[in-house]
């Protein structure tokens, strides 16, 4: 059986890179543009097995998370991003530094 490719959906995972790009010089380039999908793969995939968390964060911390949203918008009219998109990029690539400097890299567990 054939897949079929939801090219809306592959309009805007492109925008989006291409917007975060933009916000971000220091990660254009070719081999960067294939992180930024690969983040928004994994995203993607994890969306249909997300779970819901709710936790208190400094106030300065959501202002700063605020203005990292607002700075991704104005590099990229038209682009939908939202508090929970920049959290959960941050955490992926925070995540992703971490585990590839940690001594022991553990294995992926589901639950």
């Amino acid at each position: 059986m054939k897949k079929t490719v939801d090219w809306r959906a592959v309009a805007h995972a492109r925008r989006k890179i291409v917007g975060i790009t933009r916000a971000q010089p220091e990660k254009a380039g070719a081999a960067n543009e294939d992180d930024w999908t690969e983040v928004m793969k994994r995203d993607d995939d994890l969306m249909a097995e997300t779970q819901q968390t709710a936790f208190r964060l400094p106030t300065d911390l959501l202002r700063r998370l605020d203005n990292h949203v607002k700075r991704l918008q104005e590099a990229s009219p038209g682009m939908n991003v939202t508090r929970a998109d920049v959290v959960r990029m941050m955490l992926t690539r925070g995540l992703d530094e971490a585990e590839e400097k940690s001594p022991r890299r553990l294995t992926k567990s589901k639950g």
